[in-house]
């Protein structure tokens, strides 16, 4: 049997045979576009706070959150100390906002607001920094807030 495909006259005056291309069998798993997890301890468990930086009134609750109480007086930061964005990269940035009061909240990336919320649910978003730095959620004074399950992974 031959691995050309064949055209009869009645479709092409005269026939003629043409090559098959075949096309590869391989695992699309192989080749995610979806870069591994980032974030370490986005989930809080055993109360943990590994990983991060908490200033002030942010703290790991006892249900393994993320939390920023209320604050009249200052801006405080929740603060990823070991994921690096680097400017003109695609990412994926997800986040539960189980609680939140008072406003609105930045999420911001080398200290450059790129997304602000003040609703619960998850929240997904492809970002595209512009400067190279660490994730990191503001809280600004006045505000109370609840997150958990932080995930960052890069996009190819």
């Amino acid at each position: 049997m031959s691995n050309d495909l064949y055209i009869p006259r009645s479709s092409i005056n005269p026939p003629i045979r043409m090559p098959v291309i075949r096309t590869c069998r391989c695992n699309p798993a192989a080749f995610s576009p979806i870069g591994p997890e980032l974030i370490t301890n986005g989930t809080f468990d055993g109360q943990s706070s590994s990983g991060w930086t908490l200033q002030a009134t942010w703290s790991v609750s006892v249900s393994d959150k993320l939390s920023g109480l209320t604050d009249f007086i200052s801006t405080y930061y929740a603060t990823h100390d070991t994921v690096q964005f680097v400017a003109g990269r695609l990412y994926k940035v997800q986040f539960d906002v189980d609680a939140i009061g008072g406003g609105g909240f930045n999420l911001q990336i080398g200290g450059s607001t790129v997304y602000s919320f003040a609703s619960t649910g998850t929240h997904t978003q492809n970002i595209v920094p512009t400067v190279t730095g660490v994730l990191r959620f503001e809280k600004l004074s006045n505000r109370n807030i609840t997150l958990d399950n932080i995930s960052v992974r890069e996009l190819f």
